[in-house]
């Protein structure tokens, strides 16, 4: 599949995600949804599960694992 992005932070930030276990390419992008690229990298390192559970498919062990593996 190809994939595209505005920038090159939201490319970074894409390819992080989907390097947290149980997070593929299509949850990644609901979660890159929720917010911009660095609001969601901001609350991803300050743990922030309230924004993370917000995207579709995305249920609060996925949000702990995202936060755990990236913070």
């Amino acid at each position: 599949d190809l994939y595209g992005f505005i920038s090159e932070a939201e490319l970074e930030l894409f390819e992080s995600l989907i390097s947290v276990s149980g997070v593929g390419p299509k949850s990644a992008l609901n979660l890159m949804g929720v917010a911009a690229a660095g609001e969601l990298a901001a609350a991803i390192n300050a743990g922030k599960i309230e924004l993370l559970i917000k995207a579709s498919g995305v249920g609060r062990k996925t949000a702990e694992r995202v936060i755990l593996e990236l913070a």
